[in-house]
């Protein structure tokens, strides 16, 4: 084979530098491009790690955190939350059921009567069905607010003129120093009941054994939204006043902001004995009250006037109030 078509195939193959290359320079290129290619690769997987290791710190010290909330939490509610939330959903289960009648002893006035609704209590209403079933009792708990029935029986009006009602209604409205005040010493039942929820053991399971960030964040969140306060307050509480609706009557005129006329039980109950010392079941309607009032106040107006009415039942020889 001659020289020259040697060199040709050395040069091919990258044996032979070319003309005017420098022997040796291209395996030297190649040789450093692998080393830079394996660094990178090197501080990639080492940034991946970094990263990683960063993430499942910071997910364990959020996991401990939280659970040393819970732990916290559950030292102050257990087991009177538990207890608390059971002895609601039993008697108002009951209560539900056919009515057992009319409870309660009259006065000569209401003096020991009010005094009672002075003390820290817990307050719930809802449709008679919720009562029945643990889901629908739940939603019925997170719907039921502090309403006009609880202000103006705390702090009833001076008469049932519809004026006079609508005062009070106005100031359930606009949340006014009035209503908050008088309000102060009444929870609502969906206090400890949501925080019960976040305090059951499968709810700390999920805590512990979840890997993902957002999870553990989400999870956090709702413990911080919880209405906590309210609830190591409704540990004190005295009573439970619940008033249960019964369904409308068939065929009534359902108003705009849903009132109609239909049955309410009353129901109020003496913690420490755990029994029912009060029960009324009276009738509303809204067919009292003025066109110009009824679209916007009806259901406020009707519950006003039905806390009085509630009152007044207690007192010996009160004049009924008129109903139209």
């Amino acid at each position: 084979m001659s020289p020259e078509l040697v060199a040709r195939i050395e040069a091919s193959l990258g044996l032979r530098a070319k003309k005017g290359q420098i022997p040796g320079a291209r395996p030297a290129i190649v040789a450093v491009a692998r080393l830079l290619v394996f660094s990178l690769i090197v501080v990639l997987i080492g940034f991946y790690f970094r990263q990683n290791s960063q993430k499942l710190s910071v997910l364990s010290k959020a996991r401990t955190v939280l659970l040393s909330k819970l732990s916290r939490e559950d030292s102050i509610m257990s087991p009177g939350g538990a207890k608390l939330v059971s002895l609601a959903e039993r008697i108002l289960k009951e209560e539900s059921q056919a009515y057992q009648g009319d409870r309660g002893e009259e006065e000569e006035n209401l003096v020991s009567f009010d005094a009672q609704f002075k003390e820290r209590g817990i307050y719930v209403r809802g449709p008679i069905d919720a009562f029945r079933s643990q889901a629908q009792f739940e939603l019925a708990s997170s719907r039921s607010k502090l309403d006009a029935f609880i202000y103006c029986l705390v702090r009833p009006p001076s008469s049932v003129e519809e004026k006079k009602l609508l005062k009070s209604v106005k100031d359930v409205h606009r949340r006014k120093q009035a209503f908050l005040t008088n309000t102060k010493y009444i929870e609502r039942l969906q206090a400890p009941m949501v925080t019960m929820k976040l305090l059951d053991p499968a709810w700390a399971k999920q805590v512990q054994v979840t890997e993902k960030l957002f999870k553990i964040r989400a999870f956090s969140e709702a413990f911080e939204q919880a209405p906590l306060a309210q609830a190591h307050r409704a540990l004190e509480a005295k009573f439970l006043l619940a008033l249960l609706d019964e369904k409308k009557a068939t065929g009534a005129v359902v108003e705009f902001d849903g009132a109609s006329p239909h049955a309410v039980r009353i129901v109020v109950v003496k913690m420490d004995t755990q029994e029912v010392v009060i029960r009324k079941r009276l009738l509303v309607s809204p067919k009292w009250i003025s066109e110009k009032r009824r679209h916007r106040y009806a259901q406020g107006l009707i519950d006003c006037r039905l806390a009085v009415e509630f009152r007044n039942s207690f007192i010996k020889n009160a004049s009924p109030i008129a109903k139209d």
